[in-house]
């Protein structure tokens, strides 16, 4: 057995930087066996075996399966090569892309969470935003607590396979209802999307755009009783300023993952201001 073209168990693994025992499972498996087994049980491998053992590990580090590899190894070619490797590209692409979101993501959560601190509670301001796509549900029925968990129930779980980790979810209201204080007459739920995203239309579920242009803005902690007086407050402003309001108000809560009671709960409220 001493020939330059064979190896042990251990030796076979060591060359290739794997533990024997990957080679014992890859054995028990029928994925690459050795060449010869002696009397005593050794196992010994060929050196031409690092080929194969080469490409299972490549195959492994691109995210095959076992049963995958198996598959090729019973019906080899270039092209059915070929066509594993594209589709793990595919794959990776995808998995690229996930994480690139999920950076973005904390990056941009860093960076909110930064800008909290620098946020005056009922501090009125005027921003231009710009367009955004939204996905609505169905309109409320009344003004009731259980109509309101009924709708964002339903309205979560129709979003769920377009909801992403770049997703803003929020609610709206007229703003006839503001002027006529009705403020617990919410319109719909929203959630935002991806201007590129290809969104498909369910049932009781459209799209809607919130429009570019200039915006009273206020970040507010506490309630709905709170949120209320808001509203007043930006009525008085805009009454002051002369300013006309149009569309929506949008409510978007800004810090649930820090967010423990509802006193600390920070809502981001944006008006429309005609122009």
């Amino acid at each position: 057995m001493k020939n330059f073209k064979y190896f042990s168990t251990g030796e076979f693994a060591k060359l290739h930087n794997i533990n024997k025992r990957t080679l014992h499972y890859y054995d028990e498996i029928d994925l690459i066996k050795p060449s010869i087994v002696g009397e005593n049980g050794y196992r010994y491998y060929s050196y031409y075996q690092s080929v194969e053992l080469e490409l299972i590990l490549v195959m492994r580090r691109l995210g095959l399966s076992i049963d995958e590899i198996k598959e090729y190894k019973q019906d080899r070619s270039t092209e059915k090569l070929q066509q594993l490797f594209i589709d793990q590209i595919k794959m990776l692409d995808k998995d690229i892309t996930k994480l690139s979101n999920t950076k973005n993501y904390i990056e941009g959560k860093l960076d909110q969470l930064k800008f909290l601190n620098t946020i005056e509670d009922g501090k009125i301001e005027i921003v231009e935003l710009e367009e955004e796509k939204l996905l609505v549900s169905e309109d409320f029925i009344d003004d009731s607590n259980e109509d309101y968990f009924r709708l964002m129930r339903s309205f979560n779980s129709k979003v769920k396979q377009e909801k992403d980790i770049t997703s803003k979810f929020g609610c709206r209201i007229s703003v006839d209802n503001i002027y006529n204080d009705k403020l617990l007459s919410y319109d719909r739920f929203f959630m935002s999307v991806l201007p590129t995203k290809n969104t498909i239309e369910q049932e009781n579920i459209s799209f809607d755009i919130k429009p570019k242009g200039k915006y009273i803005r206020v970040y507010t902690k506490g309630d709905w009783n709170r949120i209320m007086d808001i509203y007043h407050e930006i009525l008085k402003y805009a009454k002051e300023n002369n300013y006309v309001l149009e569309g929506y108000g949008y409510e978007v809560g800004v810090n649930e993952l820090n967010c423990f009671t509802i006193d600390e709960y920070i809502t981001e409220i944006t008006v429309k201001i005609k122009e």
